[in-house]
């Protein structure tokens, strides 16, 4: 694995490069000056800088989904990169009976977690009121 960044610095590694190993999305991405990783969970990401990524990634794992297809645009984007951003994260869909609605999903989470929110103030009321008596 050879770092991108240092690519202008060798020219040469273009030609070790194999098309076959690389993804459509993957290929495309380079092209455009977009950094691309594909994950393996089931919410992509599309992100403008790496400070917004991690907070982003961290934000999905914490409300219990995993991320996905990851493309950062970098801090300079513009409508181009963006529209070929999306095309790139769209797709590469997986098997679609295996992906999940992110809203729907958080949805659920918060419906879920208003429940237990709910739960835990009755069960406050309960032990302040036998502690009184």
């Amino acid at each position: 694995m050879l770092d991108d960044n240092a690519e202008f610095r060798h020219r040469e590694w273009e030609t070790w490069r194999d098309p076959d190993e690389e993804t459509p999305g993957a290929r495309l991405a380079r092209e455009k000056g977009l950094s691309y990783v594909k994950l393996d969970g089931d919410i992509g990401c599309v992100v403008n800088g790496a400070g917004l990524a991690m907070a982003t990634m961290d934000l999905i794992k914490h409300y219990g989904g995993e991320p996905a297809n990851f493309l950062d645009i970098g801090g300079s984007s513009n409508p181009e990169k963006v529209t070929t951003a999306l095309k790139i994260i769209t797709g590469d869909a997986r098997d679609a009976s295996r992906a999940r609605d992110p809203v729907q999903h958080l949805r659920r989470h918060h419906a879920l977690r208003r429940r237990r929110e709910r739960h835990r103030a009755v069960a406050r009321r309960r032990r302040r009121s036998t502690c009184r008596s």
